[in-house]
């Protein structure tokens, strides 16, 4: 660490998503990026990391942090403009990573259903499309161009090739935020495909200060607030809690299995993420997770039941214990689609209960710091780092 930054990949508590550039070619010119980058057309290759290169980091990273399994997120530039992207993302499968993401505008999976379903084929988990709303204007102001029906038609070769997605929407006061219930309802009667809406806060800094002034600026508890009043508190402000608080979760699945697990979990700082999990019914019924149980209660009885677990004195007492576990987990989830999702979850030993589940919709709100804002208590417990060369890392808010 150097002046109170993250420069060492073994400096990181908890790293849970690994973004590399592969490239800094753009064919988009974003009023709002927080990047240098060179805008090109797709047949330019000469600002591309080499394929050797972005394995070489990878490898590293396998190397300092054997014992942690990160979502490798391809992002850039924009990385669709490589065509040997699917191989890439098949061989990150292939040195044992078990989840990849691309991060794109999504302007040649519009053009292009093939490359999609080629990046589907290699193994993508998940597309993160950028998705800032309906709205040409907004775009316009926000992009640069006018993108609502190339979204449309990336979204229309997405859902056709059954790729899992995320909307990953920036928010801009004044701008597009009048979008989030939209953006939210579009989700919900498309889930078959959809699995995550990502709101996130500009992130403003020395490249696009001059362009746009803080009064932009929409933070998490804004966000939080619009998609209560635009869904007609089907969802609520309650229903959001920080990641860090059902730490309780994965802690309890550790001493169940025997496995280390809260390494994986992203205790960010309590200032950087919202989330909230929603069941969506056949009928696009919402239920909160919040809704169906007694979250607070819940999270309280599961930090009893892992001391009991922990306690050498009680070994011989395990399978009572989970007994009575099961027996309390009926009696504090009344709602039974949660109740059997939470079972079938805790035997899959996995950390987080409702993830990548096909009834649940998640909903999360990142607070990302610009210059303005930047907290150094927060940046090191980034869980989103950029892997660079030799052995840097750089954790996503830490300017360059």
């Amino acid at each position: 660490m150097k002046n109170g930054v993250i420069t060492s990949i073994n400096e990181l508590p908890n790293p849970i998503l690994g973004l590399i550039e592969v490239t800094d070619r753009c064919n988009l010119n974003c009023p709002i990026c927080f990047r240098r980058l060179k805008n090109v057309d797709q047949d330019e290759v000469s600002n591309d990391l080499d394929f050797s290169e972005i394995i070489e980091r990878l490898e590293r990273l396998k190397r300092e942090r054997p014992n942690i399994d990160p979502t490798v997120a391809l992002t850039g530039g924009e990385p669709t403009l490589r065509d040997d992207l699917p191989d890439l993302i098949a061989k990150i499968h292939t040195m044992g990573f078990k989840r990849t993401e691309v991060m794109t505008n999504g302007i040649r999976l519009a053009k292009d259903v093939g490359y999609v379903k080629d990046l589907r084929r290699a193994g993508v988990s998940q597309i993160g499309l950028q998705f800032d709303g309906f709205n040409d204007k907004a775009y316009l102001l926000m992009r640069g161009k006018e993108l609502a029906e190339t979204k449309r038609r990336a979204l229309d070769n997405l859902k056709s090739a059954r790729q899992a997605t995320i909307l990953a929407a920036c928010i801009m006061k004044g701008i597009n935020d009048g979008e989030i219930g939209s953006i939210i309802d579009f989700a919900i009667h498309n889930k078959d495909f959809v699995e995550h809406v990502n709101f996130q806060s500009f992130l403003r800094n020395q490249h696009n200060c001059y362009k746009f002034d803080l009064a932009c600026i929409f933070d998490k508890e804004s966000i939080v607030s619009s998609i209560e009043c635009q869904t007609n508190k089907r969802i609520r402000k309650e229903h959001f809690t920080s990641p860090a608080a059902i730490l309780p979760v994965p802690e309890f699945i550790e001493a169940v299995s025997k496995k280390p697990q809260k390494q994986y979990f992203p205790l960010f700082h309590e200032d950087c993420n919202l989330t909230t999990y929603v069941y969506v019914a056949k009928n696009k019924t919402l239920i909160p997770v919040q809704e169906a149980l007694d979250m607070e209660t819940l999270l309280k009885y599961l930090e009893k039941v892992t001391l009991d677990l922990n306690n050498p004195g009680l070994v011989g007492k395990k399978t009572f214990l989970m007994a009575k576990l099961t027996f309390n987990m009926f009696q504090l989830i009344k709602n039974r689609i949660f109740r059997k999702m939470l079972f079938s979850s805790i035997l899959k030993k996995e950390f987080d209960p409702l993830a990548n589940l096909k009834e649940v919709l998640m909903i999360s709100c990142e607070n990302y710091m610009g210059e303005h804002q930047f907290v150094y208590e927060r940046n090191e417990k980034c869980g989103l780092f950029f892997l660079e060369n030799e052995d840097i890392i750089r954790p996503f808010c830490q300017q360059e």
